[in-house]
């Protein structure tokens, strides 16, 4: 294997960090089980009490902003929390787990943050869940006001603002309200809270093993994301740090004419002292005192945190005439994550549910007979492609680091080494199958990526439903996964994403002879895809995460139109 990556932190593997922290975590929090399986899914011990008679909550997303989500499952808040590897949204089939897990009469409600993955991925959830006659309805928090001068107020990042919504949609949960008084409750907090974080100093991604951008020592960024996304600027203090006119700055950023009575979270992310975080307080009452806004409750702690990160965010909830949401916050809880608001002038199996809700991969039928030559000839090339992202498995990291959240080489070489060990059992000689398998090989594969690629494989097989196998119909399979994949992000040409590669590769195996040979087809369509992913070095991103970088993310190529180029290479 590789040589392991060392960052200094106190944890065993990178590859067991979220595993091994939930372990820990059920012997500390009183109340809480995994849900078995080994799956990465904390539940309420007492599930099976409660959701026969109230609404259940679902939240979650990557790990690292501990302690959401898990550490906010218990009375009067969340139901359950889906928790994805670090800074990478949980897979599909985990929330529909979930979902199954803790869903009772009154329906279920999903508060889920503003990410591409994270939305796609319990979008889905629910679409699936949905149809099976589970009354879902989801929410997504975008509180992040931060970047409202470079991206729509849809694209916002939920941050630290989404914890008061699960307390609100917790409370009313607690007294037996309907699921839509429930989400229109949680809306109406969603519309009037907003959150702005300032960073002191970078994060580490345990498997990344260093920091994937760094800060001036005498400088902090405002507006960071919890990921260490872009923030909107950097602003130096050469005579050292000035905590009020850093407050002061935020307050100005995030108070309108419109705040007269409200709440204050002032969350810490990560490793800010105690010290800092009071001065800080200290300043936002004396602000607020001088504007004339009532604080009607402050709430403090660590909620919403990136790894290690020094900093802070503020979230301003507007409550104005509304007091039903302050009293909703102030209802009590056992939770013991959940900080008292301030008014300021045994063996680990008890802990596993006996019964997990699972999820089996569905059999395909190995083939019969022996594989044939075209069966043999699809194997290999699968093979080949998955061999060849893993060997570039790095790049692909590096590529991401420089315009993203820089996992993307370690979930597809997770997502390779998947199907490679699942390959044997793929029935070749029914290539509808064989792509519907090859999907489900993707499952564990999280992340916004991770979704894209299962849509692509998924709609690739319906080309092949009535068994042909010519020119003509792998390239109706490209194109049918190609607009999946536009279905889903919504992203097009130009928006410097896989479709960049995609796209040219179609156009020009249109233009070719139905009678051209394989290999001229292949060295026509790696040709393409080279030249696409190329281009994407000039272009400004327009889609995911990349898009928080603005003109910053020129100079690098997309690493999901690259994946593309390298996976056509290797056929």
């Amino acid at each position: 294997g590789s040589a392991p990556v060392h960052c200094k932190k106190l944890i065993n593997s990178p590859t067991q960090v979220v595993r091994e922290m939930l372990e820990g975590q059920v012997l500390l929090q009183p109340n809480i089980k995994l849900t078995g399986d080994n799956r990465n899914i904390v539940i309420r011990a007492d599930i099976d009490a409660i959701k026969a008679n109230q609404v259940t909550l679902i939240s979650g997303g990557g790990s690292g902003h501990e302690p959401s989500h898990g550490g906010l499952v218990g009375d009067g808040l969340l139901s359950a929390a889906v928790c994805g590897d670090v800074f990478s949204s949980p897979s599909w089939v985990d929330v529909v787990v979930a979902i199954k897990s803790v869903a009772g009469p009154k329906g279920v409600l999903l508060i889920v943050k503003n990410y591409t993955g994270d939305i796609l991925n319990f979008g889905m959830a629910q679409e699936i869940c949905a149809k099976d006659g589970i009354d879902i309805k989801m929410v997504i928090v975008r509180d992040d006001i931060a970047l409202l001068d470079r991206v729509e107020e849809k694209r916002s990042r939920g941050i630290a603002g989404t914890v008061l919504v699960h307390k609100i949609a917790g409370a009313l949960a607690k007294q037996g309200k309907s699921l839509e008084e429930i989400a229109e409750a949680a809306n109406n907090a969603i519309q009037n809270v907003r959150t702005m974080g300032v960073a002191l100093s970078p994060c580490t991604v345990p498997a990344a093993g260093s920091a994937s951008f760094s800060i001036p020592q005498d400088s902090v960024s405002f507006g960071l994301g919890i990921h260490g996304e872009a923030g909107h600027h950097e602003k130096s203090y050469p005579g050292g740090l000035n905590s009020d006119s850093i407050v002061s700055e935020v307050l100005d950023a995030l108070i309108t004419e419109n705040h007269k009575s409200v709440v204050i979270l002032l969350n810490n992310l990560g490793t800010t002292t105690f010290m800092e975080v009071a001065i800080v307080a200290r300043k936002i009452v004396s602000y607020l005192g001088e504007k004339g806004i009532k604080i009607l409750a402050f709430f403090q702690g660590p909620l919403m945190t990136a790894l290690e990160m020094a900093g802070i965010s503020i979230s301003v909830l507007n409550v104005g005439e509304n007091k039903a949401a302050l009293d909703l916050l102030l209802e009590p809880t056992s939770v013991r994550a959940w900080p008292l608001p301030t008014f300021p002038n045994a063996s680990l199996d008890t802990y596993i549910l006996k019964n997990p809700t699972s999820y089996v991969r569905p059999e395909f039928g190995k083939d019969e007979e022996s594989i044939s030559e075209q069966g043999k000839t699809l194997q290999k090339v699968i093979k080949h492609v998955c061999e060849s992202l893993i060997t570039n498995s790095t790049t692909l990291n590096d590529l991401d680091q420089a315009i993203g959240d820089g996992d993307m080489g370690i979930n597809i070489k997770k997502a390779c080494e998947d199907v490679l060990s699942e390959l044997d059992d793929f029935p070749f000689n029914n290539f509808n199958k064989t792509f519907i398998a090859l999907t489900y090989s993707l499952r564990h594969y999280g992340g916004s990526s991770g979704i894209f690629f299962s849509t692509f494989f998924s709609r690739f097989a319906d080309a092949f439903k009535e068994g042909s196998s010519d020119a003509t119909t792998w390239i109706t399979a490209l194109e049918h996964g190609t607009k999946g994949i536009q279905e889903k992000g919504g992203a097009k040409q130009g928006d410097k994403t896989m479709l960049d590669a995609l796209l040219p590769v179609i156009a020009a195996l249109k233009q070719q002879s139905s009678d051209d040979s394989a290999e001229s087809l292949i060295t026509v369509a790696v040709k393409a895809a080279e030249e696409g992913a190329k281009e994407t070095e000039n272009m400004k991103s327009k889609a995911g995460r990349s898009e928080y970088y603005g003109e910053k993310s020129k100079g690098f190529a997309d690493p999901g139109a690259y994946a593309v180029s390298l996976a056509l290479k290797a056929v």
